[in-house]
């Protein structure tokens, strides 16, 4: 079951993504962050940097930059990931 933080984070994601005039396509966010969430896309060691609150939030968005840059993320879908591990607690 989603935390209440995490439900409304989803919420707001799925409001601007599916808001009038967005260039954002709702099932393309939704595919790609499945993509995301495929554990070969993220090494363990970049999973525990992601998780830790001793790593600075624009260290953690260098990473997902980095690490997810190939996958052509939407930027709602990018600014959801970056919004979601500044607020993540380790």
């Amino acid at each position: 079951m989603l935390s209440a933080v995490a439900h409304r984070y989803a919420k707001a994601l799925v409001e601007v993504a599916a808001a009038p005039g967005s260039a954002s396509n709702p099932a393309a966010i939704l595919s790609q962050l499945k993509a995301v969430d495929k554990p070969s896309r993220i090494r363990r060691s970049c999973a525990s940097a992601l998780l830790s609150p001793a790593v600075s939030p624009s260290r953690k968005r260098a990473i997902v930059t980095r690490v997810l840059g190939p996958l052509g993320l939407d930027n709602q879908a990018r600014n959801f990931l970056f919004v979601s591990l500044t607020i993540a607690r380790g």
